[in-house]
């Protein structure tokens, strides 16, 4: 018995998640897990669909905690604050990519490396409001 439908033959068949909903990507990945066969890609995407929208949040605790680092000197240390807000964000989309390079391959599970960037970023807020304080103590 054939377990395709016609709607495998149009945007599915070219496994571009980028033109599948959310909805496709579910159903797909399950009735490809159904036939048997492995949809690390597809889940992956899945899954980093659900964890992006949260980097909004986790880059806005970062930059709260970068830049209460210095709260109180004026000058250069606004630049030096942009660049640091740039430089974390350009950290996190490398991390982000990697990760999920990693889990279309295969090397990671589709959901670790889907939310591995937020995870690490996440961790990275609770340090520097940390660090923020031991330096305005030390002052």
């Amino acid at each position: 018995m054939l377990t395709l439908i016609p709607d495998d033959f149009t945007i599915w068949l070219s496994g571009d998640s980028e033109l599948m909903t959310f909805h496709d990507i579910r159903a797909y990945t399950r009735r490809r897990h159904q036939q048997g066969s492995q949809a690390a890609r597809l889940t992956t995407d899945y899954y980093s669909r659900i964890a992006f929208p949260f980097v909004t949040v986790i880059m806005v605790l970062v930059g709260i905690a970068l830049s209460l680092r210095r709260s109180g000197t004026r000058g250069g240390s606004m630049a030096m604050g942009i660049g640091q807000a740039l430089a974390v964000g350009f950290c996190y989309w490398t991390t982000h990519s990697i990760a999920i390079a990693l889990g279309r391959g295969g090397a990671l599970t589709p959901l670790i490396a889907a939310w591995m960037a937020n995870v690490l970023f996440y961790e990275f807020w609770p340090l520097s409001d940390v660090q923020s304080t031991l330096l305005d103590r030390d002052a």
